[in-house]
């Protein structure tokens, strides 16, 4: 849309971008004058959806399966099995973390496909990284895909666990003395 306002012979006009698509005419006169018209925002094409490392329009899943929210473990260390939508032709990753402390660790792909293959995977918690501590520990498995974009696609899923102290580290009972005769 143009609009062309005269008034004296002066003409200006000035576009500003505006907001959800539409564009502002706003064209000024010396005078008290001001006319403002919208234009309808211009057609644009329907973003297509980045293809996902699993070959179809899905975005990447992951999952960990050995261990249920809520859940009671032993503190020390602990290995965790999960799923995810990758598969040897994609290219994505999978890491673990506990408690938010980073880096966040690789996991192993233990899918058909061999080690590039997290349709299955595991990780381990060890003291190399950290293990099980008592009381809450948020395990948080992430799935990053390369091969959809200039940006990776990420996914996460958590589990929150219960460490509770091994039975060999309660001592044995003491017992009392027997204060009757």
């Amino acid at each position: 849309m143009r609009i062309l306002l005269r008034l004296s012979n002066v003409k200006t006009k000035l576009i500003l971008p505006g907001l959800f698509g539409f564009s502002i005419l706003l064209a000024m006169i010396i005078s008290p004058v001001i006319v403002i018209a919208q234009t309808p925002p211009m057609s644009t094409p329907s973003p297509t959806p980045a293809s996902s490392s699993t070959g179809n329009d899905t975005e990447p899943t992951i999952e960990i399966t050995s261990l249920q929210d809520g859940q009671m473990v032993p503190v020390g260390e602990l290995t965790i099995q999960g799923t995810s939508s990758d598969n040897i032709e994609s290219s994505c990753q999978v890491y673990a973390d506990v408690n938010d402390i980073t880096p966040m660790q690789n996991a192993t792909g233990s899918g058909s496909g061999g080690a590039t293959d997290y349709s299955n995977w595991t990780f381990a918690y060890t003291p190399d990284y950290q293990t099980i501590t008592e009381g809450t520990n948020e395990l948080t498995a992430k799935i990053s895909c390369f091969d959809v974009g200039p940006t990776p696609i990420s996914k996460y899923n958590s589990v929150n666990i219960t460490g509770l102290p091994s039975p060999d580290t309660f001592a044995a009972p003491v017992p009392i003395p027997s204060t009757t005769g």
